[in-house]
């Protein structure tokens, strides 16, 4: 056996075993089982590919070079979806699928013969190329986004040497006069061998990454809202101040909200009822903010809110908010709730965290006592 068939079959135990621990993770472990599907699938379809391209002799044929080569680029198309999936980006599948089908419909236009290896190696170089770009920027956007430029550019890593290595195949493809193609050299299938195990290894890289954003996730996010919970607050409320004492003249309000007759929707219509409540109020709620503001569950039926803006300002959200979940009750089985809420608002000036929480929770007893459904600012 040839030093080069050799690499060809240690690429193909690869690209098995790797189909294999996908296969293990998407189904028994159900480990990213969307992702881990396509992986596995993505790698099966490329030793698919790899096996059909060992058997490629002197008289090229439809399987070992046109099917060979499709194999080849529906696994990446499969990559590109597992890692959409895996990082909830979104539907993009135009471009994989177009490249695809484009190639699908070059390669069923040239016969297989000896002059045609030219255009397959083209073919198959730049859809390999395009679809591993793709998948740099995916990589690279997701982990930049739930980390930093570092992971992104560490994870994305082995995918842009893939785009690189076939960019330069292209380019050694298109310095030839000859139109048969000569089997890749060493150089090409010990990249091919490394890039295998690197890719592989760099998505077990993304879905631990998934996994700790989804336990990050959860240990910010109130389970029943979907909002960020009191822990994430906290940290905000502390990033706030010390913003507001480094800038003069900045500040925050701190807008403390508490569900009117919360025990009593829970009493006669049951707590699903009051669970769907506090979503309905987090729903209502969320259009009306900016982007720089934060609604948090602050615990049980509390709800606080840190809107960037000075006292009028703040009171005039707040009883936007107020008025806006008034007007819209609850849809319920036997009939609409209801709703109203009572808030209590306290600026940051001049107060420490302690104080401004303390203020807040204040105005909102007033609020309460006052007849709840209303708005009460603490004094400055």
């Amino acid at each position: 056996m040839t030093t080069n068939a050799l690499l060809m079959w240690v690429v193909c135990v690869l690209a098995g075993t790797a189909a294999f621990l996908w296969a293990v993770m998407a189904w028994p472990l159900r480990v990213a089982q969307a992702a881990s599907s396509r992986f596995a699938l993505g790698n099966v379809l490329f030793w698919f590919s790899l096996l059909l391209s060992q058997q490629r002799g002197a008289a090229p044929s439809w399987w070992t070079w046109a099917v060979s080569d499709l194999f080849g680029i529906a696994a990446f198309v499969l990559l590109r979806e597992g890692v959409q999936h895996l990082f909830e980006l979104g539907p993009a599948r135009r471009v994989p699928l177009l490249a695809f089908a484009v190639c699908a419909i070059a390669y069923a236009s040239l016969p297989p013969q000896a002059s045609s290896t030219f255009a397959y190696t083209f073919l198959y170089s730049s859809a390999v190329a395009l679809l591993a770009g793709g998948l740099v920027e995916q990589v690279w956007r997701a982990a930049r986004r739930e980390f930093n430029p570092w992971a992104g550019l560490l994870l994305a890593a082995p995918f842009a040497l893939l785009t690189a290595v076939m960019l330069l195949r292209l380019f050694s493809l298109l310095g030839q006069h000859n139109e048969e193609v000569p089997a890749d050299g060493l150089a090409m299938l010990w990249s091919f061998v490394l890039l295998t195990l690197l890719m592989n290894l760099s998505l077990v890289a993304c879905v631990v990454a998934r996994l700790l954003i989804i336990i990050r996730r959860q240990g910010e996010h109130d389970a029943l809202t979907g909002l960020p919970n009191r822990r994430q607050m906290e940290r905000r409320l502390q990033q706030e101040l010390a913003r507001a004492q480094r800038h003069a003249g900045a500040g925050c309000c701190v807008l403390l909200a508490d569900l009117d007759h919360f025990k009593r929707v829970n009493d006669q219509h049951g707590h699903d009822a009051g669970d769907a409540a506090l979503r309905h109020l987090a729903a209502c709620w969320l259009p009306r903010l900016r982007t720089e503001d934060l609604l948090a569950r602050w615990g049980g039926e509390e709800f606080l809110l840190l809107p960037q803006t000075l006292p009028e300002q703040g009171a005039a959200m707040a009883e936007r908010l107020r008025a806006a979940l008034a007007e819209q009750p609850l849809p319920w089985q036997g009939g609409p709730i209801a709703l109203t809420v009572s808030l209590g608002l306290a600026h940051s000036a001049g107060r420490d965290r302690a104080a401004l929480l303390r203020d807040a929770d204040a105005a909102l007893y007033r609020a309460k006592a006052g007849g709840r459904n209303r708005v009460v600012l603490a004094p400055a």
